[in-house]
């Protein structure tokens, strides 16, 4: 964040950094579209930038969208995730889990009930 020209992220996350850091926030658009446009307003080659988003980076969040779009130029410094953190709570190892997300998406309900283990990230 020290060396960010830029942190993008909604305005609950902008809250949330130090807030010597409040002046570079910048409120993230909804549509991908529309942040990738705002991305490209700075030069991805040069320029930091931060980008906060909520939920596991590489289970159906914005990891794999950004590794594509800004190939070469991302850094994913991912948290703790919700499942992570849940399966720790009540140590239930994950090794034979079925990780997948409802966002934005109806699951397969047929399939989740026939597994032992699942894990879902839901709206």
């Amino acid at each position: 964040m020290e060396k960010a020209c830029a942190i993008i992220g909604a305005q609950r996350q902008i809250e949330s950094v130090p807030e010597k850091f409040h002046h570079k926030g910048v409120i993230a658009p909804k549509k991908l579209g529309d942040l990738e446009t705002l991305i490209r307003s700075y030069d991805v080659n040069q320029d930091e930038l931060v980008l906060l988003a909520s939920g596991d980076p590489f289970i159906y969040g914005l990891g794999k969208w950004l590794s594509q779009k800004f190939a070469g130029c991302v850094q994913v410094m991912p948290g703790i995730s919700s499942m992570q953190y849940m399966a720790s709570k009540i140590a239930l190892p994950m090794n034979d889990a079925f990780l997948t997300s409802s966002h934005a998406k109806t699951p397969n309900f047929d399939l989740i009930m026939s597994l032992d283990k699942v894990f879902m990230v839901t709206d």
